[in-house]
């Protein structure tokens, strides 16, 4: 009788589901053709390229900025998939300290990461997230459409106009398309990201509508675990369910409001580990505000909060024809986007409040768009309604416009995506010598021991490719004092005999920004020369010197650093006595202007291919 009642209710339910995806089969559609489009570059890019090239997705020499940046994100995909499930840092001496990386946010990269064992490593799981996240981010977006306006051909439109936004056209004709298209096409910030930010929208939409208690448990849960994903989601999901809760208080709707309230319980509660732990991510605010470059001042951001403005009183001239024509929930529709939309308005000008922002451009492009794009589509709703009231013949009319407009959408993604691969396949290849001393240090080390390099890119990519750890840390990512990150590459650069001259991180502060210069014009060109000059920079100081000191770090910080590196000592024992090294790599490019005099005494050769040479580091 039991197994009977189950199999009924089960039966029904897949009768539901399979009803379901039948209505919606258009929006399913769409959202596999958007992940399909966004997994293109990495289909077209191996068949471009000669035998003689080794593709990976995960470089960072001779590409864009956005490259350089995946391969922050994926080196802590690499260090789930090893068995640290909360990434905190590459380097060994803190990789069991309390404090996380704000770029290593647990929940993604612990849910790409465990999915990365399932694929068999972070490349093919890189390329599966370009396809299964933004389908999935795709269909998340549709349904937040329908819910607001139940018109199915006008939703399809959101996730298009989301992915592909008309914004893009200008950099498609006057610059060189040297990355994907779509701000959501970083890794994983906000590719992985996005989806869980729209779920928790969408909990909170379901709560608005059926006033249940089980959806402001589930928004509180998905609204805490937040914080653990993207800093500009969870600042902004604070703000906007803070003022969520105030306007049903105000409204005396106590029924919503208990619920409300639960909800924002749970989010803080959930998310204050996290919150409390990023107060302690690095010594003190200044360098963290120092390093991240942060915008000092209360000046508001006056074109960004008039096209929010003007949205709030669109949103009001919609509400009230919906409210004349009794539509469901149109109440409650109404005042989830309003306040979507004045939270928009707060974080685009928290300075005015707290005296500072960081990067508000991230919000912009990572919440407020996809905002936008719903409260448009939700206005567009109406004024499409009106105008088929005045002439019924005009519906069929306006569904070949819509679907005409999408298919433009769609065609720019296929058309960005393709130049892309055109643009870019030479450079998304690691070499044969790369690829061989990856493999060798997979095979003869042990997992974290520690690998010395002071290149730049091996700094970046032995954290993705091998199961080791960086000597030398990275301050665009790690949660590191910036003074152990010097102290760490001026012992690095003694061990291996750079001279004083030699030590580049001490050059141009500008020399990142000369090369990527190269993205803005399409005669643009990679100068491979600058790398070593931007990269070692900016591994070590991220934005502390900015641009407008002139291009040079203050002489006063030159001498001292030199004065330091003067007062080092020559022996190995004395230099490796504070932080644990095991492996020493040497590029073949490297080899000539060095002075290996500290470090051969004291280490053996344990591995040469053509291009680097393995010391073994003597116990």
């Amino acid at each position: 009788m039991f197994c009977g009642f189950y199999w009924r209710t089960m039966k029904e339910a897949l009768s539901r589901y399979y009803q379901s995806i039948k209505e919606h089969k258009a929006a399913i559609a769409v959202s596999l053709l958007i992940g399909f489009i966004f997994l293109l570059p990495h289909l077209l890019i191996p068949l471009l390229q000669d035998d003689s090239r080794n593709y990976s997705p995960l470089v960072v020499k001779g590409v864009d900025a956005r490259s350089v940046d995946e391969v922050f994100y994926a080196a802590y995909v690499q260090e789930a998939a090893e068995g640290h499930l909360l990434p905190r840092s590459n380097i060994l001496e803190w990789k069991n300290t309390s404090i996380l990386s704000h770029a290593g946010a647990p929940f993604p990269s612990f849910i790409v990461g465990m999915l990365s064992l399932v694929l068999g490593g972070v490349v093919p799981t890189y390329i599966f997230s370009y396809f299964f996240f933004t389908a999935l981010s795709s269909l998340l977006m549709y349904t937040l459409a329908y819910r607001l306006t139940r018109h199915k051909t006008l939703s399809l439109l959101a996730a298009p106009l989301l992915f592909f936004s008309p914004t893009y056209l200008l950099k498609f004709f006057s610059d060189q398309i040297v990355q994907p298209i779509s701000y959501f096409s970083r890794f994983y910030p906000v590719l992985v990201d996005f989806p869980i930010f729209a779920v928790t929208l969408l909990a909170i939409f379901l709560l608005l509508e059926r006033r249940k208690w089980k959806f402001a448990l589930l928004s509180g849960i998905l609204g805490g675990l937040l914080f653990y994903t993207y800093f500009y989601y969870w600042t902004f999901y604070l703000v906007f369910i803070g003022l969520l809760c105030g306007l049903y208080l105000i409204k005396k709707d106590w029924v919503l409001f208990k619920k409300l309230a639960l909800s924002c319980f749970l989010t803080i509660t959930i998310g204050a580990t996290f919150f409390l732990n990023s107060l302690n991510t690095i010594a003190n605010q200044t360098e963290i505000l120092r390093r991240l470059n942060a915008i000092v001042g209360r000046s508001p951001e006056w074109l960004i909060t008039l096209l929010l403005l003007s949205m709030v009183m669109m949103l009001a001239y919609t509400y009230k024809k919906f409210k004349k024509s009794s539509i469901q929930n149109a109440e409650n529709n109404f005042y989830f986007l309003l306040i979507l939309t004045l939270a928009s308005i707060v974080v685009m000008n928290v300075q005015v409040i707290v005296g500072y922002t960081i990067n508000p451009r991230h919000w912009l492009t990572t919440a407020l768009w996809p905002i936008l794009v719903l409260a448009g589509i939700y206005v567009l709703e109406v004024v499409i309604g009106i105008m088929i009231n005045k002439r019924e013949n005009l519906n069929k009319y306006f569904k070949a416009s819509l679907f005409f407009f999408m298919g433009l959408l769609l065609l720019f993604g296929v058309l960005w995506q393709v130049r892309f691969a055109y643009t870019t396949h030479s450079v998304y290849s690691l070499s044969d010598s790369q690829l061989e001393l990856f493999k060798w240090l997979n095979n003869h080390t042990a997992k974290d021991e520690v690998v010395l390099s002071i290149s730049s890119e091996m700094i970046l990519l032995i954290p993705v490719y091998t199961h080791n750890n960086n000597y030398i840390p990275n301050a665009v990512v790690e949660p590191i004092p910036i003074p152990e990150i010097i102290a760490r590459r001026l012992v690095a650069y003694k061990l291996v005999g750079v001279s004083e001259q030699d030590i580049a991180f001490l050059d141009n502060p500008c020399a990142f920004g000369e090369l990527m210069s190269f993205e803005r014009s399409k005669e643009g060109i990679y100068n491979y020369s600058l790398f070593e000059e931007a990269f070692s920079h900016l591994l070590t100081f991220e934005a502390a010197f900015p641009r407008s000191k002139g291009c040079a770090v203050p002489q006063e910080f030159r001498e001292e650093v030199f004065k330091t590196y003067a007062a080092l000592p020559d022996d190995k024992d004395t230099l490796i006595q504070k932080y644990v090294v095991d492996y020493v790599i040497i590029g073949a490019d490297e080899k000539d202007n060095l002075s290996l005099k500290a470090l051969e005494p004291h280490a053996q050769m344990a591995y040469r291919n053509a291009d680097f040479t393995v010391y073994k580091v003597d116990e």
